[in-house]
């Protein structure tokens, strides 16, 4: 990711919390000079921009990032987690973010 990128972004509007956001809640760990954090971070700001998830990007130095990564132990990145819950690390395959997407919450 760039060196200009704030350490952690999020896509979407803040909605009520007494409305449900039908969003998928995907947060995108990344580390730096990743090219599979640079593709996975291209995917998923499609799929936020389309309105199928709401996306949040923590860098790995980051406390957050740090926290989310002695909880849930990556051996590769980006790690990608689905409503809290890990989805992939390493590449993120387009197809199974499609499925899991499609799929009811």
């Amino acid at each position: 990711m760039s060196g200009s990128q704030p350490s952690e972004r999020s896509l979407g509007t803040v909605r009520p919390r007494e409305h449900h956001d039908p969003r998928r809640r995907v947060t995108l760990v990344t580390a730096p000079a990743c090219h599979l954090c640079e593709d996975a971070y291209t995917l998923l700001t499609e799929r936020a921009e389309q309105g199928l998830l709401q996306l949040t990007v923590v860098e790995m130095q980051s406390p957050q990032g740090e926290s989310l990564i002695a909880r849930h132990r990556p051996p590769l990145f980006p790690m990608v987690l689905l409503d809290d819950r890990l989805l992939s690390c390493g590449r993120l395959s387009r197809g199974k973010l499609d499925r899991v997407l499609e799929s009811p919450v």
